[in-house]
C-alpha cells in the first residue's frame, strides 16, 4: 500500500543530501581500479529532472585500456496510479559477471593494495528497453529487453601497492557475441510505500517478507541471437522480531539454467571484500577462491540481539557493557548439470555437499566516537573445504548500516 504524500522538510533534505554525497563519493562512476581497466576516471549520476522523468549519465577514461566508457538513459513515467515507467538506456563500459553475495561491490580497495580481485570483467556495449509496473499493492514487475554486444577482455596491469609479488589473477573467459535476452522480475514486498516528493520509500518494519522471481531467456528462434539458454531465480527474504531477544533475517535463493549458459551468465560466489583488516558482508572464509555452476542453492540466517542479551544478563558487570551482538550462519550448494564444459570451466570450483560458515559480530566497540560504530568480527568455516578455516576482520558501519 502507499501512504498519504508528506511534504520534504529541511530536515528530510538535508539527509537525502548527506545520502547521495556519500554514493558519489564512493561511486566506481567516478573512480575505480581493476587489472582490466587500470585507473578509471570519470562522473556519473542519476537524477529526476520532472517528477515523471528519471535521468541517467556516465563517462569515463580508463588509463590502462585507454579508453572511453559511458552510460546514459532515461525514465519516464506514464501512470502515476500504477506507477508505470517505461525507458530506454545505452552504455558502452566494463561489466563483471553478476555475482549473488556482493553483487555491487566495488574491489578497487583490494585490486589497488593487494592485488587481489575475485571478479572477471567483459566490455559490454548496447541498449535496455525497460517497463516497470505496479499492478497490485505490494508487487512490482520489470521487464527488459537487452541487446547487447560483448567481448573479452584482456589484463593491462599487475599494479599493487603493497603485495607486488602477488601473482595477478587471469581475466575470466567469456563466450563473445550478441546477446539479445527478454528478462524480468516480479517483486513482492509486504512493506508499506510512503509516497515523498514524487518518489516511494518503504517505511520500517519489525516483520517483513520479500519474495522475488527473475528470468532471462535467449532464443534464436524468438529473435535473431548467439545466445540460446534461459536463467530462473527464486530469492525468499523474510526479516522478523524473535520473542524478546532481537531481529532475525532469514534468506534463501535458488538458481538454475537450461540450454547452453555462457560463463557470463554463469551464478558465481565470490569472496567477501577484505582490505586493510576490514571486511564486509557475504562469504568470508572463500580465500580468493571463486564457485561457479548453473545450478545453486543458498542460504543465509542472521540474528542481532543489538544489547539485549547482555542488558538481560542480570550480571552487574555485563548488563552495562555497550556492545552488540550479531549471529550468523550461512551455506550453499553450486555445481554444473546437463552441461558441456569449457575449457575455463577449471577455474572455478563446485560443491555438491553445502559449503557452510558460522560467527558472530560484537559491535559497538568505538561508542566514544560515535556515530561510526565499529565492530570484529569472527567466521568458522564448519564444512569440509580446503579453504580458511578461520577468519577475523573488523567491520566499520557508517549512520544509517549495520555492523555487517
Amino acid at each position: 500500500a502507499v501512504a498519504q504524500q508528506q511534504p520534504v522538510g529541511f530536515i528530510s533534505r538535508a539527509r537525502n543530501f548527506a545520502n547521495q554525497s556519500q554514493f558519489v563519493l564512493a561511486s566506481p562512476d567516478f573512480f575505480h581500479f581493476n587489472r582490466v581497466d587500470g585507473a578509471y576516471v570519470g562522473a556519473g549520476s542519476t537524477w529526476r529532472e520532472t517528477p515523471d522523468l528519471r535521468l541517467t549519465a556516465k563517462l569515463g577514461y580508463a588509463t590502462g585500456s585507454d579508453r572511453w566508457q559511458y552510460r546514459g538513459g532515461a525514465d519516464f513515467q506514464v501512470s502515476e496510479a500504477k506507477r508505470i515507467w517505461i525507458g530506454e538506456a545505452y552504455h558502452d563500459e566494463t561489466v563483471n559477471r553478476p555475482g549473488l553475495t556482493n553483487r555491487s561491490m566495488d574491489r578497487t580497495i583490494q585490486a589497488l593494495l593487494y592485488r587481489r580481485d575475485p571478479l572477471d570483467y567483459y566490455r559490454e556495449r548496447g541498449v535496455t528497453l525497460s517497463v516497470a509496473i505496479r499492478p497490485f499493492n505490494f508487487t512490482q514487475v520489470d521487464l527488459h529487453y537487452n541487446d547487447q554486444q560483448q567481448s573479452e577482455l584482456p589484463v593491462i596491469t599487475d599494479y599493487s601497492l603493497l603485495r607486488p609479488s602477488q601473482p595477478q589473477r587471469i581475466n575470466g573467459f567469456i563466450m563473445a557475441g550478441r546477446m539479445r535476452s527478454l528478462s524480468g522480475t516480479f517483486t513482492y514486498d509486504s512493506r508499506s510505500l510512503l509516497r515523498r516528493d514524487g518518489q516511494d520509500t518503504r517505511l520500517p518494519s519489525r516483520t517483513w517478507t520479500r519474495v522475488t522471481v527473475g528470468t532471462e531467456v535467449a532464443s534464436p528462434g524468438l529473435i535473431p541471437d548467439d545466445f540460446s539458454f534461459s536463467r530462473y531465480t527464486l530469492q525468499i527474504e523474510r526479516h522478523q522480531r524473535t520473542s524478546e531477544f532481537g531481529m532475525t533475517a532469514v534468506s534463501a535463493l535458488f538458481g538454475i539454467t537450461t540450454g547452453t549458459v555462457p560463463p557470463q551468465r554463469y551464478f558465481t560466489i565470490e569472496s567477501g571484500v577484505r582490505a586493510l583488516g576490514f571486511q564486509g558482508n557475504g562469504f568470508t572464509t572463500l580465500r580468493d577462491t571463486g564457485f561457479a555452476g548453473n545450478r545453486v542453492a543458498m542460504i543465509s540466517v542472521r540474528h542481532d540481539f543489538d544489547r539485549l542479551l547482555f542488558a538481560k544478563s542480570g550480571l552487574p558487570l555485563i548488563r552495562k557493557l555497550p556492545f552488540t551482538l550479531r549471529v550468523f550462519g550461512g551455506m550453499f550448494a553450486i555445481g554444473f548439470a546437463h552441461h558441456v564444459f569449457l575449457p575455463s570451466d577449471s577455474a572455478f570450483r563446485t560443491t555438491s555437499s553445502p559449503y557452510t560458515e558460522a560467527g558472530f559480530v560484537l559491535g559497538n566497540l568505538t561508542p566514544f566516537i560515535a556515530p561510526l560504530n565499529l565492530g570484529a568480527q569472527f567466521t568458522w568455516q564448519i564444512s569440509a573445504q580446503s579453504t580458511r578455516r578461520f577468519q577475523f576482520g573488523f567491520n566499520l558501519a557508517l549512520p544509517g548500516q549495520g555492523t555487517q
